[in-house]
């Protein structure tokens, strides 16, 4: 049963994970106490290898962003979730949020995972503290994105459940529609995205191209496809290796349309939130709430079963 229709006098679900599986605390008549648990930032040599092993374990992408900021919940010394804040996508996602900050005063939520033993509402507050640390930091504006498609691999298996940001819905975020829709890549295997810059990289060493910028890693993309079910290619390049990799999409991958994720900002003080909303053209209700109407209900499942590879 979907949880969404588990929820206790209207409360919202808190999702969780557990090795890439999803659960939801519903109850709101256990809240977490706070005094049982610490935030700490995961900082100095290694912290990316920690915050990447705890979220290649629990988190359903199983990435890890180029993080600014990793900050951690621990209870009794044990980690158990993880707030990655990452470099924005680009500096056009930072100004068309907030052109009116410096774009290092920008960062994304780039990934939140909180285990399932962590009681109601442990991530908003943890989220909240977060967002004071880092605004100590000198952030002033934070992006977070939630992908409302669930994904499907090819022998049925739901592994992306789709979620439509209720932790930042909860913490009147201000809602500012939907990203870019396109067309996007699942590998059939697993349901994971295929990053579009590991075909580039790929076609670029296939044409020649010298740019060191546009064929780094171009081997770690090969090795990606062959993972997922792909035969190693017997070349290094030319229209043989471009050949190979239409092969290899084709095998291994199936195509999709995106609607596009929902976007949420931050403005971590009052005046950034002021300059957000007149931004954004929005109108703030009594309740902090803002005009635009937040998204309830993930959307249908992409079944890759049911997909074809062109």
């Amino acid at each position: 049963m979907n949880p969404l229709f588990l929820r206790l006098d209207n409360a919202p679900p808190c999702q969780r994970w557990r090795e890439g599986r999803d659960s939801y605390r519903l109850d709101p008549r256990e809240p977490i106490n706070t005094n049982r648990y610490e935030i700490a930032a995961i900082e100095g040599k290694g912290s990316d290898t920690i915050c990447r092993a705890f979220i290649s374990e629990h988190h359903y992408l199983r990435t890890m962003p180029a993080a600014r900021f990793r900050l951690g919940l621990y209870r009794g010394g044990a980690l158990v979730g993880v707030a990655v804040y990452a470099v924005p996508g680009g500096d056009r996602i930072a100004r068309a949020s907030f052109p009116f900050l410096d774009r290092m005063e920008v960062v994304t939520l780039g990934r939140l995972v909180l285990l399932d033993d962590v009681e109601y509402r442990g991530e908003s507050w943890f989220v909240r503290e977060c967002h004071r640390r880092i605004y100590r930091e000198g952030i002033k504006g934070v992006i977070s994105f939630s992908d409302p498609i669930p994904r499907c691999t090819e022998a049925g298996v739901l592994v992306t459940p789709g979620h439509v940001g209720t932790v930042y819905q909860s913490l009147n975020a201000l809602y500012t529609g939907k990203s870019k829709a396109m067309t996007k890549r699942l590998f059939r295997d697993d349901a994971s995205e295929v990053a579009c810059r590991s075909a580039s990289k790929i076609r670029a060493k296939a044409r020649g191209e010298t740019d060191p910028k546009k064929i780094r890693s171009w081997r770690s993309a090969v090795a990606e496809y062959v993972r997922h079910g792909a035969q190693p290619p017997e070349v290094d390049g030319g229209p043989e290796l471009q050949a190979w990799l239409d092969e290899a999409t084709a095998l291994t991958t199936v195509e999709f349309w995106h609607s596009g994720n929902a976007r949420y900002v931050f403005g971590l003080d009052k005046r950034v939130r002021r300059h957000a909303v007149r931004h954004h053209d929005l109108e703030i209700k009594n309740n902090g709430a803002n005009s635009h109407q937040y998204p309830k209900d993930v959307e249908p499942v992409v079944d890759c079963s049911a997909l074809g590879a062109a």
